[in-house]
């Protein structure tokens, strides 16, 4: 709703940026379930990382965090807050919706 608005009052507004936000935020919704699901499908523990290897995913984590506050704050920059936090909320709804699709959990009235 908010990036309709948007699309209609503000001439820098620009929908691939919204796509690729959108794709960066449905990644990072995807990421934290599927590091669950292998640990607990490998029983594994954290200090079963060797150290090149933690490393270079520090690394990783890193990078990818800084790109992801980039999509963001260009996301702020082109189209504002409201159509930022509509995405992030999106990002934390789907995060939730891949959490209960990939482990098999109950959905009960307290999870509301």
């Amino acid at each position: 709703m908010f990036t309709l608005a948007d699309s209609k009052t503000s001439p820098n507004f620009d929908f691939l940026g919204v796509v690729i936000i959108s794709m960066a935020l449905l990644c990072d919704a995807v990421i934290g379930n599927v590091q669950e699901k292998a640990m607990k499908q490998f029983k594994a523990s954290n200090n079963e990382v060797n150290p090149m290897t933690m490393y270079v995913n520090i690394f990783l984590l890193s990078v990818s965090g800084y790109m992801g506050l980039q999509a963001v704050l260009g996301l702020v920059r082109l189209s504002g807050a409201p159509v930022a936090v509509t995405v992030t909320t999106m990002r934390k709804a789907l995060s939730i919706v891949f959490s209960f699709l990939l482990f098999s959990k109950p959905f009960v009235a307290q999870l509301v």
